[in-house]
């Protein structure tokens, strides 16, 4: 399997990517998950609301989109900032972190905690499609500048569960894509989801 970061001769740095590389590839591998599912569905199928003021499985995937567009802009900018003045994960976030984790387990409607992750207009799944490609590069570029010792440094905050390590924020972005792919299937199963178009 590729590696994410060029080897070096620091043992903090080999650390650092043998922590970071498998929960890095789980993200990629989960969002591919979910993005093979909506492809076996069609246009009616994917732009199908359970109830109007519920969203399509390409609200969900545009959802997903502003929820990791989120998570990098924070952490970009959080690490901007000299290493030293970052603070550390501690017991707190490591409760947090697991509890929201816990949380998005199981099939319960959770509310989005801020509107900037509110799908606001429905788009095309190849136009979801380039928005994801776009944000892979961003995550590329994002784990080829992490340094030595940033891995345990606050530097993400969620709405809810507060401020997370990178590990931490790792973590829960799969569960999150996770997550909604039980809402997809809730929506595959509603008595008026539309029939396939195999026209």
């Amino acid at each position: 399997r590729q590696r994410l970061f060029l080897p070096t001769r620091s043992i903090s740095e080999i650390f650092m990517i043998e922590l970071l590389n498998p929960l890095y590839h789980q993200l990629i591998q989960t969002r591919q998950q979910f993005f093979e599912k909506l492809r076996s569905f069609d246009g009616a199928q994917l732009s199908f609301q359970p109830k109007p003021n519920q969203w399509s499985m390409l609200e969900v995937m545009h959802h997903l989109i502003l929820v990791e567009e989120l998570v990098l802009d924070y952490v970009q900018k959080k690490l901007q900032s000299p290493l030293e003045t970052l603070p550390k994960k501690g017991l707190k976030s490591s409760l947090t972190s697991a509890m929201i984790r816990f949380v998005l387990k199981f099939p319960v409607k959770v509310k989005i905690p801020t509107d900037r992750v509110k799908p606001e207009k429905e788009q095309t799944l190849t136009e979801l499609s380039s928005q994801w490609n776009t944000l892979q590069d961003r995550w590329n570029a994002l784990m080829e500048i992490f340094q030595a010792g940033q891995e345990s440094c606050l530097v993400f905050r969620h709405p809810i569960g507060g401020p997370w390590s990178i590990v931490q924020t790792l973590q829960f972005v799969p569960e999150h894509i996770r997550h909604h792919l039980i809402q997809i299937e809730r929506i595959r199963q509603h008595p008026q989801f539309p029939v396939k178009n195999h026209s």
